[in-house]
């Protein structure tokens, strides 16, 4: 199966990052703007990006899209942030947070992943459980 976003010939983080650090968050910032340019990138490209970003200027993207952004697709964005491990990870501490345990969600998860995607799930999840409970406090 052939991926359908592919590592952009000219992309270099910096660019990206200066773009998003010096007038994006100047202006309004629309939904649409964020999902363009974080939507069009593969999952190797955003993660780069958000590794940069936080390098250069000490801030993580992620809380920016939280400040900034409404509806539905800022939780979207905020998605497209992580690696699918560990947002499968953020998802599992979702389903099994609280009394009401999303018993459809885990087992969705852990039926529908290989075993090398479990074990990478099972690495990541202590990190996830730590940055969960980070955003929702900063909420």
């Amino acid at each position: 199966m052939k991926p359908t976003l592919t590592v952009e010939p000219g992309f270099t983080v910096e660019h990206d990052c200066e773009h998003w650090g010096s007038h994006i968050w100047k202006f309004s910032v629309t939904n649409w703007r964020v999902i363009e340019a974080m939507g069009c990138r593969p999952v190797v490209q955003r993660i780069a990006i958000l590794q940069k970003y936080r390098s250069m200027y000490g801030k993580n993207l992620p809380t920016k899209f939280i400040c900034k952004l409404i509806g539905c697709s800022k939780d979207c964005l905020i998605a497209l942030c992580y690696t699918p491990a560990e947002f499968d990870a953020i998802e599992l501490h979702r389903a099994m947070r609280g009394t009401d345990t999303d018993e459809d969600t885990i087992i969705e998860i852990l039926c529908t992943r290989t075993n090398e995607q479990i074990r990478r799930i099972k690495n990541v999840y202590p990190k996830c459980k730590l940055l969960v409970n980070k955003i929702m406090n900063y909420l």
